[in-house]
């Protein structure tokens, strides 16, 4: 997975100038095995990491739970990190979106602040395939034009 990893970042020219990369790390297997790859292949890459996670509030403690594993791992790992707490679902109400855009925006917000406070200037995030379809369908319920009609890109 390392190789496709490394294969797909020099493809696409991510972190061709080196530098810090803030990694979002849910805890999840997605998030965890990109931070791992990113780990196995920074000397060749010329990046710096760091790690950030949101708590959405929205699990109890299950939530917990995976922000103290993710701060664990990067403890063990000897990688910085950055962690953060959101209300989600006021943050829902008061931004009159639903749960899964009020998440979004409540994370993309806090990476880019996290990215800002320690002076990176690219952020990485663990997508599958699963993601990529619900993006795309998320489009096309919206309406979207030809530019809409794929999935994330691999830089944004």
């Amino acid at each position: 997975m390392t190789e496709a990893v490394h294969r797909a970042i020099l493809e696409c020219g991510a972190f061709a100038d080196g530098g810090l990369l803030v990694v979002a790390v849910s805890g999840g297997c997605d998030s965890v095995a990109l931070l791992h790859a990113l780990k196995q292949l920074r000397a060749n890459l010329g990046i710096n990491l760091h790690v950030a996670s949101l708590n959405h509030g929205l699990r109890g403690e299950k939530g917990l739970r995976d922000l103290a594993f993710v701060v664990d791992l990067a403890e063990r790992w000897r990688i910085p990190y950055t962690t953060g707490e959101a209300d989600v679902a006021q943050l829902a109400r008061d931004w009159g979106l639903g749960i899964e855009a009020a998440a979004r925006r409540a994370r993309y917000n806090f990476l880019a602040e996290a990215a800002g406070g320690v002076g990176a200037t690219r952020v990485a995030l663990g997508h599958h395939a699963g993601d990529q379809a619900e993006t795309l369908l998320l489009r096309l319920a919206r309406g979207t034009g030809m530019r809409g009609l794929r999935g994330m890109r691999p830089i944004g």
